[in-house]
C-alpha cells in the first residue's frame, strides 16, 4: 500500500508557494544560484553533488518504492484569481 503524504507546497505558474494552516499562500524564496549552475557542465555538477555531505543517498530500490506527488486543484479564492 503506497504511503500518502500531504504536501503543503504548491507550484503555480512555475513559482513555489507554501500553504499555511489558514490556507493562505506565501512564495518560497530559493537559495540556488541558477546562473552559476547553468554555466556548469553536467560533469562539474555531478562532481560537486558527489562530494556534498547533505546529499540524499537514495538507492535504485528507494526510487522504485517512492511515491509520485500528485497535483491538486486550488480552492482558495486568491489562488483562482491568479
Amino acid at each position: 500500500m503506497p504511503k500518502i503524504v500531504e504536501l503543503k507546497i504548491l507550484l503555480i505558474d512555475g513559482v513555489v508557494y507554501q500553504r499555511h494552516a489558514d490556507n493562505s499562500l506565501t512564495q518560497v524564496k530559493g537559495k540556488s544560484d541558477w546562473g552559476r549552475i547553468d554555466a556548469m557542465s553536467d560533469e562539474e555538477i555531478e562532481n560537486i553533488a558527489s562530494k556534498d555531505e547533505d546529499r540524499s543517498s537514495l538507492t535504485d530500490q528507494d526510487w522504485e518504492e517512492s511515491v509520485e506527488a500528485r497535483r491538486q486543484k486550488l480552492t482558495t479564492p486568491a489562488a483562482r484569481m491568479r
